[in-house]
């Protein structure tokens, strides 16, 4: 028999899974663009303005966009979540590993029509980037972007602490 199937049939009882992700803080500062684009920048040939309530990035040349840092936990899962709600161009949202925002572990699809962009992702460094990148030049409105820890939302129930590893959620 599976090792692993026959360990999830003991624990049948033994641990409840909540209906909804339960998460951290945000991670991410100005995330709404509320009144402007504090806490972003812009990539070298890309530029940045507030646009009710979103973040307009126009890239003269490919892979560019707007980006912001943020403070991670490695082997820790996170989720990132944003909408592009004007797009004339290719674009995704990628989170970087902590060197450049473009130095990607997980990107979203890339698409040319306003989208929602959700990126499940493990941290490999104790900083990590948010970056909406154009795949194109163009112009794309981001708005309401989060970035939020995926917190173990196991209730354990008479599993011992050194098994429990084996029931944490992954992205």
């Amino acid at each position: 028999a599976n090792s692993q199937a026959y360990r999830l049939d003991r624990a049948t009882g033994n641990y409840e899974l909540p209906t909804n992700n339960v998460t951290g803080s945000e991670e991410v500062t100005n995330g709404g663009f509320t009144n402007n684009v504090d806490d972003w920048a812009a990539t070298n040939n890309a530029s940045i303005t507030w646009d009710s309530g979103t973040i307009e990035i126009v890239s003269t040349t490919n892979t560019q966009g707007a980006y912001q840092s943020f403070t991670t936990v490695v082997g820790e899962t996170y989720l990132a979540i944003g909408y592009s709600t004007i797009a004339s161009t290719d674009h995704l949202l990628r989170v970087g590993d902590g060197s450049t925002p473009d130095a990607g572990i997980a990107d979203s699809a890339t698409t040319s029509t306003p989208s929602v962009h959700v990126v499940p992702f493990t941290a490999i460094s104790t900083t990590s980037y948010v970056f909406f990148r154009n795949s194109v030049t163009g112009t794309v409105n981001w708005g309401n972007v989060s970035v939020k820890q995926v917190t173990n939302a196991l209730t354990y129930n008479n599993i011992p602490e050194a098994d429990r590893e084996q029931f944490k959620l992954v992205g």
